[in-house]
């Protein structure tokens, strides 16, 4: 079995570990915090409320929220969940514990048949036995330790998941409902931290060490090569025990509402055509960065929608993403086909370099150091040297990607309406996890993940808006057709504000526009 790289889940599983205190006094004004906000998941005391959430709609009391929750069933809901996860974690170790177990017998076995090929030679081959002896053991350690390390790591969270239980459990009792809340929020991070290790393990490999006879060795003598055959490792599958599957984390969805703050032009002098945008990106001070397929241009805005510069591009521009705070890229077809690769200084777009691309280039975000881009099927992994490798195909054209805060997933929306296709899908080391399938959204384009890990979708033929949890199981739609929305095409999401752009059948002067909207 692989190492698993997990630094971020040890992470998680470290601070759900350590036994937090649980704060009953506002840091700010010293009071007592008995107060929660519903629209913005905040647990503060009266003035608080007062000062900061005075125009929200939904404030209760933390005593009134947590009967709520009670008679909604949310946190035995949720109890059921944790349960059902630390379930699956007691057969995940079972089973590799079975691994390691199988690992010595196959070991025990590869010695024996060691001892016996030295047996029908001569002592001469001492040397060859110990030599290759401390390879079979070399390899059977270094796999070893991996299956230790996948071992620790559901141990750990299965630790963790079950303190969870027993504190929640005992928060209820005695209604403790700051601890409750807290407890909640420490269980879905546990549920997070549960579904990225499932997904570690499952695309890893399983492994045998073989010892490998020469069939020279049938007939000895002294033209006989002197070697006791090789130790090598063959990998297989890795498979998940029975009864471990994805448990449903009980996030609650923002129910900001959202507003309209504007829309402007993004039609510049220079452009021989209508607009069409295929991507658009909301940067943190507010400006706007849009790629006009249609005019192969680049385009730089400000909040308030005036042009600040304009980048020709040499071919089609797709989607964009953020590398850094002054630094984007975009995915080019025909033309210079690749990632170009821009900066952005004192309002001016200024190209970087070109990081060429065998394949014409739709979907691109960035993670780690590295761009995941997709081709009209495929997803590459990309460094900024130029350096390239294929990591997965999809079954449908993708011309948008998106990351995920803190994980190491890549989202990606797919072009299809066909009833039963996957529409939304979450990529993780060659493995591919259904987020949403048609239905609510068909033919998505536009996709991103906020901060909060809350995935934004553009149903292209299903004329809406939508956000949902990044595993899918909550869901509501934020803009439809009742909205003005027409074939939304792109989206960008920063803080409480996100752009939208569509291309409208009725009104084709909308294919200038871009609207920016908020949530509250």
């Amino acid at each position: 079995m692989k190492v698993v790289t997990l630094s971020l889940l040890l992470r998680q599983i470290r601070d759900v570990l350590q036994k937090q205190p649980i704060h009953t006094t506002c840091s700010s004004h010293n009071e007592k915090r008995d107060c929660y906000c519903e629209d913005h998941g905040f647990l503060g005391c009266n003035k608080c409320i007062i000062t900061d959430h005075r125009r929200c709609d939904a404030v209760t009391s933390a005593k009134e929220y947590c009967e709520k929750q009670k008679e909604s069933s949310r946190l035995d809901d949720m109890g059921k969940s944790l349960k059902k996860a630390f379930d699956c974690m007691e057969l995940m170790v079972k089973s590799i514990d079975d691994k390691g177990d199988a690992m010595r017998q196959c070991q025990e076995i590869n010695l024996s048949s060691i001892s016996d090929v030295r047996q029908r030679i001569n002592s001469y081959l001492d040397k060859k036995q110990e030599e290759i002896t401390q390879d079979l053991i070399s390899k059977y350690k270094a796999e070893k330790a991996k299956i230790d390390v996948s071992r620790q790591k559901c141990s750990r969270l299965r630790a963790a998941i079950q303190n969870t239980r027993e504190a929640s459990r005992t928060a209820a009792r005695i209604d403790d409902h700051i601890g409750m809340i807290q407890l909640f929020h420490r269980g879905q991070t546990e549920l997070l931290a549960y579904s990225d290790l499932i997904d570690d393990i499952s695309s890893s490999k399983s492994v045998s060490i073989k010892h490998n006879i020469d069939p020279s060795l049938d007939t000895i003598d002294q033209t006989s090569p002197l070697t006791l055959g090789t130790i090598f490792v063959e990998e297989h599958p890795c498979t998940i025990p029975d009864g471990v599957d994805y448990v449903e984390n009980h996030t609650m969805l923002s129910n900001s509402r959202v507003r309209k703050l504007r829309k402007f032009t993004i039609k510049v002098p220079s452009d021989e055509s209508l607009c069409n945008v295929h991507g658009v990106l909301l940067m943190s001070n507010g400006d706007i960065i849009v790629s006009d397929f249609q005019n192969d241009h680049l385009k730089l805005f400000s909040c308030q929608g005036r042009c600040l510069d304009v980048l020709k591009i040499n071919g089609y521009p797709h989607d964009v993403c953020l590398v850094d705070d002054s630094t984007v890229a975009v995915a080019v077809s025909r033309g210079q086909i690749g990632i170009h690769v821009m900066k952005v200084h004192d309002s001016v777009l200024t190209l970087l370099t070109v990081i060429k691309m065998p394949e014409e280039c739709y979907g691109v975000t960035f993670k780690d150091g590295k761009f995941m881009v997709s081709t009209p099927k495929d997803i590459y992994r990309v460094g900024m040297e130029g350096e390239s490798e294929k990591v997965d195909q999809l079954p449908k054209d993708c011309y948008n990607l998106a990351s995920c805060p803190n994980e190491k997933r890549t989202l990606a929306s797919m072009r299809t309406s066909k009833t039963g296709d996957v529409v939304v899908t979450k990529l993780s080391t060659g493995v591919q996890t259904c987020v949403m399938r048609v239905g609510l959204v068909k033919d998505a384009r536009g996709i991103d993940v906020d901060r909060q890990r809350n995935l934004y979708v553009c149903g292209y033929e299903s004329n809406n808006v939508v956000q949902m949890s990044t595993c899918g199981t909550r869901i509501r739609e934020l803009l439809t057709s009742q909205d003005s929305i027409d074939k939304p095409r792109a989206i960008s999401v920063c803080g409480d504000r996100f752009v939208v752009h569509y291309v409208s059948n009725e009104s084709p002067q909308d294919r200038n526009n871009i609207h920016v909207y908020q949530l509250y």
